[in-house]
């Protein structure tokens, strides 16, 4: 089993005699009812504040667009960053904390350098009814719909994105239904494989 299909072709690549595995992406926790109202809240970066998880990219693009960012995590890179006009950050959070993070957020974003093999960031945020905007590598076009995703590293690309898709309900709406989806093809493969 391999949480997505980028995962399956990594492994190929690295040589893994791996066949045809199953996708079964990771399991969520949360799934929301619908998608959160519109809101024009701040931007939420959820996630380890190291350089392949694009903080850089977050904070830049924020400041473009003249929106606050909202950084729950730890990690190298906090204190390159803290202090900053405009960005706040609260160390790990746990999850009832994340969550009320995510209720006043317009938009989250998972600006990753490297290729994630599911990208939980995205996934969760999704599964809040949070519109998101994420860089197109790795796994995330599999979760993230297409019209969301941006160049890797090319924080104006996020910035036009996420003053595009901030606060929106569709946009949110259509996440969580792609999250709703995927979550019930894990379900349908898991009991496949296990009956």
């Amino acid at each position: 089993m391999v949480p997505s299909r980028f995962a399956a072709e990594r492994l190929r690549g690295l040589g893994a005699a791996i066949g045809d595995p199953y996708v079964v992406p990771h399991p969520l926790a949360v799934l929301a009812d619908h998608a959160a109202p519109p809101r024009v809240g701040y931007a939420l970066f959820a996630g380890r504040l190291e350089p392949e998880k694009g903080l850089d990219v977050a904070v830049e693009a924020c400041r473009i667009a003249d929106v606050p960012l909202v950084v729950a995590g730890e990690g190298s890179l906090r204190s390159r960053f803290e202090p900053m006009p405009g960005v706040t950050f609260t160390g790990a959070v746990d999850q009832a904390a994340l969550a009320r993070l995510r209720a006043g957020a317009g938009v989250a974003l998972v600006p990753s350098r490297f290729a994630e093999t599911f990208g939980f960031a995205a996934a969760e945020a999704m599964a809040a009814g949070v519109p998101v905007v994420a860089s197109r590598i790795g796994a995330l076009p599999e979760l993230v719909p297409e019209d969301c995703l941006v160049p890797p590293g090319d924080s104006r690309a996020l910035a036009a994105a996420l003053l595009r898709i901030r606060g929106d309900a569709a946009v949110a709406e259509h996440g969580l239904a792609r999250i709703r989806e995927t979550t019930a093809l894990a379900s349908t493969t898991l009991t496949a494989i296990y009956s």
